[in-house]
């Protein structure tokens, strides 16, 4: 029993350990990557279903890109300025902090973003 008991202190040990590096490497990560990328799903109540990315002016209003998206088992990297939204599209989008919230309020609430707008942006 002393050996179990003592086998037992020794993984506990371990993965202790393999916590701290996995939870360091994370925080370096964090610092080196500035940016999120997130998945936002395009469903029922999405109000842009239908238009262009550069119709709706996508990165005007939330500051981030999209990268790709996902419909049915297809995936399309960089899709351009003339994506249109469908229902059952999964986009993928980068950007900075709060980029989920920005994404999905735009699509689903229709607000835009103010925070750092200018009227420069709207030329």
């Amino acid at each position: 029993i002393f050996k179990l008991i003592e086998k037992k202190k020794q993984l506990d040990d371990e993965i202790q350990l393999n916590f701290e590096k996995v939870m360091d490497f994370m925080d370096r990560f964090k610092n080196i990557t500035p940016f999120t990328l997130i998945e936002v799903e395009i469903k029922e109540g999405c109000q842009v279903i239908g238009k262009k990315i550069n119709e709706i002016r996508f990165w005007q209003a939330t500051k981030a890109t999209m990268v790709a998206y996902r419909t049915n088992r297809n995936i399309v990297i960089s899709p351009g300025p003339n994506y249109v939204f469908k229902k059952g599209d999964t986009i993928v989008v980068i950007g900075s902090e709060n980029v989920y919230n920005k994404v999905y309020d735009f699509l689903y609430n229709g607000s835009i973003c103010e925070e750092n707008h200018t009227e420069e942006e709207d030329k």
